[in-house]
Parts: C-alpha cells; sequence; structure tokens
C-alpha cells in the first residue's frame, strides 16, 4: 500500500515551505525537515534523492526504502506535518533496518524542542584542532627565529642567484 496522493508533497512551493520555515534535522544517513500543519488531517511526505546517491535502480531503492520506513512510523509522528526526507550522498540507508533506525532517531529529536540558535549540546573543537596524544601531550615547539626558512622557499618561481660583482683590476 503506496501513500495516497494527499499524503504525498508534489508541488515546488510545497517543498520550498518546508525548506523555508521548517525544522532541519540532520543523521549521517538522513537530513529530515519538518512543518507542523495544525490544520491538516494527514501528514505529507517529500523525498528527494539526488543522482549523487547513486544510479536509477538504487535511487529508486532507497525511495522505497523511505517511503516504507515513513509508513510504519506515521502514528509516531508529532501531529500533523509537512516532511521532506533528504538522502545523503554516500551513506543512504542499504536496507529497511537503517532507514527505520535513522528515521527513529530523527523523529525522537523532532519531538524534543529546539535548541536556541547557536546553542550547542557540547563543546566542540575548531576544525583542524586535534587532542593530543600521551606521547604528545608537552606544549608545542616554537621555532627560533634563526631557524626561519630561506626566502625562495615557497615561490613558484625563485629567484636566481646573482653573481657577485667582479673587482675591477687594479691600475698597475
Amino acid at each position: 500500500m503506496g501513500l495516497s496522493s494527499a499524503q504525498r508533497l508534489k508541488r515546488q512551493r510545497d517543498f520550498d515551505a518546508v525548506f523555508q520555515r521548517g525544522r532541519k534535522l540532520v543523521h549521517k544517513r538522513l537530513i529530515l525537515w519538518m512543518l507542523p500543519r495544525p490544520d491538516a488531517e494527514l501528514a505529507r511526505l517529500g523525498l528527494s534523492v539526488g543522482k549523487r546517491v547513486g544510479n536509477s535502480p538504487r535511487r529508486t531503492r532507497v525511495k522505497r526504502l523511505l517511503r516504507e520506513a515513513w509508513r510504519a512510523r506515521r502514528p509516531e509522528l508529532p501531529g500533523t506535518v509537512d516532511a521532506v526526507l533528504l538522502a545523503r550522498p554516500g551513506q543512504a540507508p542499504e536496507d529497511l533496518a537503517q532507514a527505520l533506525d535513522a528515521l527513529d532517531e530523527l523523529l525522537r529529536r523532532a519531538a524534543q524542542p529546539p535548541r536556541a540558535r547557536g546553542e550547542r549540546t557540547r563543546r566542540r573543537r575548531p576544525r583542524g584542532a586535534h587532542r593530543p596524544t600521551d606521547e604528545h601531550a608537552a606544549a608545542p615547539t616554537q621555532r627560533s627565529p634563526s631557524a626561519s626558512p630561506p626566502a625562495d622557499q615557497g615561490r613558484k618561481h625563485p629567484t636566481p642567484a646573482r653573481p657577485a660583482p667582479s673587482d675591477p683590476a687594479p691600475d698597475a
């Protein structure tokens, strides 16, 4: 039993409304946007499975898995919503169990109140920062000014060394 026409998002303006005003929840396999619709009778689902997910049979299978997972979890939805599920390239669910796990996690987070913008649940290290290991726990060493690289290092086309000016011949 598939989703009826009334249970699907079909028009671009419906997708745009969910993307612009809805809440975005991210999982490693899926991204879910949800927009509450208190005046509606049915929850609606839109799917987005891009070409980067795979070839046509792969994308069709992913869409089928996502629709089945949505049907299985429809009774647990927080009211009537418009939702868009986006399969992430390289991480899309391979089977129904993965699709259900990802959707369960997203719906669990959707049931919680949204955090304030910019608020984080844990502190993150800046990009490029690494956790020191026991053997490298010492403070980083500083370079001495005498250890500066030669002026030509790093240049695409280093300037050639100039010959030393020759001494004029002494008058005898």
